[in-house]
């Protein structure tokens, strides 16, 4: 049975894989097992179904995403904050954006956790896992959280394929982004771990 219950709702398929290969990656967690489960944001049902599937959830967190532009999240976001108000839903919320995001009321910002899509992998599992503990998990990986803790999210969902096996092109094909900004993901991680070979970053 699992410890941590994380929901995320989202129509953006490679969140989960980036939060899978985040997750995995950190093997200090492993005392804690894991539960994660994936519900796609759909406007129309999301009282009716998905919010009554949230409240009758062992949901410890909910990840919304909001980054999406399709996705009308102003409406999900008022609804999650009228359930936390009343104190039928009792769940730690992180709305994960890009670019921008704009809360119809700003109280909305005291009841939600923000965080950037691009944030680095150490403010993502902080967001996560605010626990006093956290520090002592970090310290005992010293040098891992230092090679890996100044990629983004989507460096690391770019570096974890290209350790794979996969070219290039094929993840921006998959990613449904341009070769040019998958590479130039690909460069700038590389970078950060000061290496030319993905290989050199286990996941």
């Amino acid at each position: 049975m699992a410890d941590i219950h994380i929901y995320t709702v989202s129509n953006d398929r490679y969140l989960s894989t980036g939060l899978h290969a985040l997750l995995r990656q950190r093997g200090t967690f492993a005392h804690d097992k894991i539960a994660l489960y994936e519900i796609p944001f759909e406007k129309e049902t999301f009282e009716a179904h998905t919010l009554p599937e949230l409240k009758n959830s062992a949901c410890d967190l909910l990840i919304l995403d909001c980054s999406c532009g399709f996705i009308n999240y102003y409406g999900a976001c008022s609804v999650l904050y009228t359930a936390l108000e009343q104190g039928t839903l009792n769940t730690r919320i992180i709305l994960m954006y890009e670019n921008s995001l704009c809360l119809t009321n700003p109280d909305m910002y005291n009841h939600f956790i923000t965080l950037d899509k691009n944030a680095c992998l150490e403010d993502i599992l902080l967001a996560m896992f605010p626990r006093k503990t956290m520090q002592d998990e970090f310290d005992s990986e010293v040098e891992e959280t230092t090679i890996r803790q100044y990629l983004t999210g989507r460096e690391l969902i770019i570096i974890n394929e290209i350790y794979s096996g996969a070219q290039p092109d094929e993840i921006a094909k998959k990613l449904k982004l341009r070769l040019k900004t998958i590479n130039c993901y690909k460069n700038r991680a590389m970078k950060k771990i000061c290496s030319k070979r993905p290989q050199d970053l286990h996941l």
